[in-house]
């Protein structure tokens, strides 16, 4: 159904089951057909946005964005979800920073933590802009 831009004949027992991705719990028929003829700028639709969580829809989130612009040209389903996966964060009024100064770091670990963690990682899947995000690499892209 996604694949010919249509909607997805499986949402009908996504929308009933007793758990729901964020996606699910955002996205409405009346939402993807007004969503679903507009495309980002590299492309990206809403069809392929909630791909996922229909293929999927045990997945905690159920969407991908893909590219910068999916987050602008789509933000009435992504501000949503966003505020739903940042329980307390409000899309028209905060503003995300980043910061990555460990002096500023206020919690203590607990004595069992620290002798249980060996080590730690962040991942970072992409950090400049003018690239897209995974969803919409290519190989050339990648090289």
């Amino acid at each position: 159904d996604l694949a010919k831009n249509e909607w997805p004949k499986a949402f009908d027992a996504i929308h009933k089951a007793e758990t729901q991705s964020i996606m699910a719990q955002v996205m409405t028929k009346e939402m993807f057909e007004k969503m679903k003829d507009i495309k980002s700028e590299r492309g990206w639709t809403i069809a392929r946005a909630i791909n996922t969580g229909v293929t999927n829809p045990t997945s905690f989130t159920g969407c991908h964005a893909g590219d910068l612009d999916s987050y602008h040209t789509f933000k009435d389903f992504f501000f949503p979800v966003v505020e739903k996966y940042h329980v307390g964060y409000n899309t028209k009024t905060d503003k995300h920073v980043t910061d990555m100064d460990v002096k500023k770091i206020e919690t203590v670990l607990e004595k069992h933590a620290e002798k249980k963690i060996i080590s730690t990682r962040i991942r970072c899947a992409r950090n400049l802009s003018f690239f897209p995000l995974n969803t919409l690499g290519t190989k050339e892209g990648r090289v």
